[in-house]
């Protein structure tokens, strides 16, 4: 016995939350750049000249973020929205992703930059470092919003259904896809960037942050600074050549050989599904998230489970974990 309070079974976000998930979030990005592209003028006369600072351009970027909120609102209520929140504050991390994400990530740049023939750093305005700063900020409140969506809600609940790397492939294609209007809309960054290395940075991104949200137990604050860092004013223009290195660097990262020895499931199906997981993943993933996000999803070796444990460990033995340095529950199926 564990001496755990007992663990209880709230009211979770069923699976097919994903469809409409998606269809808020593509609703709300596709319709507002939608408007812009079919109509430029009168878009512009009735709404303002589109940009990266417009309102607009804000509020279909934070697409995912209020699709999650909606969603979540709708199955959790305000209980489960607070819960949901609470999960910006797991901030503990492993040594290797907090390197990566606050050094690792920012050498990437300098040198896609500096393959290219570009500077080390993004040069300064005349004005000096102040008004970049101030971009810097205002970025923290653009990118990263997306995370409460691609991360927050559909990461956990696609992992359900499927190995760690297959669903960061999946939300990659996706995220990627998502951002298509914006190549075709003049006044935004987008507009002079090619699509595909950008579509494929996508997928290799939401590969690259799958490990660093299942390590951190379901962490909105680890993808998000790990966003936050894509789109810092303060790197350097290094596209295409930073697609081209965090692509060879992922492809050259071998698989958790746990999923491939002894630790696989002993069903055949169930292993080769878990065989490609990336890095080292925990014995509990992010995968049940509603009316209580705190709960996780333990992978099991049964194959009739959407939650499977390491093998050689009960159900009991399972049924709560200390993660992450706080209390974690796990709510039964």
């Amino acid at each position: 016995m564990h001496g755990y309070p007992a663990v209880t079974r709230p009211r979770g976000i069923p699976s097919f939350s994903v469809g409409p998930f998606l269809a808020i979030t593509f609703l709300i990005t596709w319709g507002v750049i939608g408007l812009y592209i079919a109509l430029p003028e009168q878009a512009a006369a009735w709404l303002g000249k589109i940009s990266g600072a417009h309102p607009l351009f804000f509020l279909a970027t934070w697409a995912p973020a209020i699709a999650a909120f909606v969603v979540v609102l709708w199955h959790g209520g305000t209980t489960g929205l607070r819960r949901f929140l609470a999960r910006l504050l797991l901030w503990r991390s492993t040594a290797g992703w907090t390197a990566f994400i606050l050094l690792g990530l920012p050498l990437v740049f300098v040198a896609g930059s500096l393959i290219k023939g570009g500077p080390i750093l993004a040069p300064l305005p005349p004005e000096g470092a102040q008004p970049v700063l101030a971009v810097m900020v205002m970025m923290l409140f653009l990118g990263p919003i997306e995370e409460f969506g691609w991360r927050g809600v559909l990461q956990p609940l696609l992992q359900r259904h499927m190995a760690p790397i297959w669903a960061g492939l999946l939300i990659g294609a996706t995220w990627g896809f998502w951002h298509l209007p914006a190549f075709y809309l003049a006044g935004t960054v987008f507009g002079g960037w090619n699509f595909l290395p950008f579509f494929l940075g996508n997928v290799v991104l939401a590969v690259l942050v799958t490990p660093v949200f299942n390590r951190t137990g379901g962490s909105l604050q680890w993808p998000m600074l790990f966003h936050w860092q894509l789109i810092n004013p303060f790197w350097p223009d290094a596209q295409p050549w930073d697609t081209w290195i965090l692509t060879g660097g992922t492809a050259a990262r071998k698989p958790d050989p746990r999923w491939a020895s002894a630790h696989q499931p002993q069903d055949g199906r169930v292993a080769n599904r878990w065989r490609l997981g990336w890095g080292t993943l925990p014995d509990c993933l992010p995968g049940y998230y509603g009316a209580d996000p705190d709960h996780v999803l333990r992978r099991r070796s049964l194959p009739n489970r959407r939650d499977r444990a390491a093998p050689g460990r009960s159900h009991t033995e399972c049924d709560t974990e200390d993660l992450a340095g706080r209390r974690t529950y796990l709510a039964g199926t």
